[in-house]
């Protein structure tokens, strides 16, 4: 559960966490409260990670990108292939968004 803290009150929002295979998982909110009032609702964020967090947990690299149809950023078994996943050439060990010292997601 989330809760919300707002000028006009507390709202709480339940969440439930499904693991997906590999390093991808979804959140799916019943309803998502908006700012000025109201809300819509079921929401579905999906996301997707690659590395490991370190233990001080400053080695995260968050991804954001444009309202597309597929935010899948990295494919593990088609690293070298840019169609494949939109950041491919950047993701990965030895790249610039670096696996072996990076938590990316």
């Amino acid at each position: 559960m989330v809760i919300c803290m707002k000028d006009n009150g507390v709202a709480s929002i339940q969440i439930t966490l499904v693991k997906t295979p590999h390093t991808a998982a979804s959140w799916t909110l019943d309803a998502l409260p908006l700012q000025l009032g109201g809300s819509f609702g079921p929401v579905t964020l999906a996301y997707e990670t690659w590395g490991t967090l370190n233990s001080a947990g400053d080695n995260a690299i968050l991804l954001t990108h444009a309202l597309t149809g597929d935010a899948h950023a990295h494919d593990v078994e088609h690293p070298n292939d840019p169609r494949a996943a939109w950041w491919n050439p950047l993701i990965g060990p030895g790249r610039p968004f670096d696996t072996s010292r990076y938590f990316v997601g």
